[in-house]
């Protein structure tokens, strides 16, 4: 059955995702490649058929490393991605796997992050959190840590609306979504990969680029996520079908709001970045280079737009079918 004759889910039309700013990639794509390649072995246990395990090792992890971190130092760049790619099989399994439901995993988790997990499904974090604890300075580890437990704090919120024991509403979503993205403490990392610590500037005006920044991914990742997480996984933690719902509002409407807050986060993390302390200014650039290669890394890997290959394009007619995502003009 070819992409034409399957049935349509969902159409919409869109500007560009972002219209300021621009991806870059690390120099080090190839190599980071081969070494995410190499660490899905240890992750496979958490996978609960082989099938759902290949399918994630087909999500470009090392391209993502490259995209989201150009600048990196490859040995952070390494930590991260052993880092990364366990907390993206984490993620799988808290929101469609065997851990919906099971609050007993939370504990775990937090203990993994402080690197006390000896006999759970989460050792393998244990000795990652060792080595990134070892190559940061005691302030910024503690930041780390703290946006740790607020992401799987958002775990947990998140698995309460999915069961109905929460309210499914853009309040209790917006609270329960800054931290389960995972993209705080992924902001961070940002520092760690230019070997830098901004700690003295997290209260001021980089925590006002990465609020910024973090809720431009959440926002654009809604959007390209729809189909995947919505209409196929009839997952409810989702800001453009909450939008939808309660404000009465179809999808083409719900997602031009949503799309218009992205640019707003967007516009405003570009003016922080003018403004800034001149300290602060080397990560919040990698802030925006960061935000630039989260969306386009989403876009080129299978795991929110579907199979086959992306046409390069943001902008124009988005066709949403069972297996993939079209952009066209």
């Amino acid at each position: 059955m070819t992409t034409i004759e399957q049935p349509l889910l969902g159409m919409f039309t869109l500007g560009p995702f972002l219209r300021y700013v621009e991806p870059k990639c690390s120099p080090h794509l190839h190599w980071l490649e081969g070494r995410t390649s190499q660490f899905y072995e240890k992750v496979r246990h958490l996978f609960p058929t082989e099938s759902s395990f290949r399918n994630f090792t087909r999500e470009e992890h090392g391209l993502y490393l490259a995209l989201h971190y150009p600048d990196g130092l490859p040995d952070r760049l390494a930590d991260i991605g052993d880092w990364i790619i366990t907390w993206f099989a984490l993620d799988d399994l808290c929101t469609s796997g065997s851990a919906v439901g099971d609050e007993s995993v939370y504990p775990a988790m937090r203990q993994a992050v402080m690197g006390h997990a000896t006999d759970t499904p989460f050792d393998i974090i244990t000795p990652i959190a060792k080595t990134i604890k070892s190559k940061m300075p005691p302030a910024q580890w503690d930041r780390f840590v703290n946006l740790m437990n607020h992401m799987i704090s958002g775990f947990a919120a998140e698995d309460e609306m999915r069961t109905g024991r929460a309210r499914q509403d853009i309040p209790t979503y917006m609270k329960a979504r800054s931290g389960s993205s995972g993209m705080y403490w992924s902001y961070l990392l940002c520092e760690y990969a230019l070997a830098i610590d901004a700690s003295p500037y997290a209260t001021l005006e980089l925590k006002e680029a990465v609020d910024a920044a973090v809720w431009n991914s959440i926002y654009l990742n809604d959007i390209i996520s729809y189909r995947k997480e919505v209409i196929l996984g009839r997952d409810p933690c989702n800001y453009v079908n909450l939008y939808m719902n309660e404000a009465g509002v179809d999808l083409q409407e719900a997602v031009t709001h949503v799309h218009g807050l992205a640019l707003q986060t967007e516009r405003r993390i570009l003016e922080l970045q003018n403004t800034a302390d001149p300290a602060a200014r080397a990560a919040i650039a990698a802030v925006v280079d960061q935000m630039a290669g989260t969306i386009a890394w989403q876009f080129a890997s299978p795991r929110y737009i579907g199979e086959g290959r992306w046409s390069g394009m943001t902008e124009g007619t988005w066709r949403l079918y069972a297996d993939r995502t079209i952009v066209t003009s």
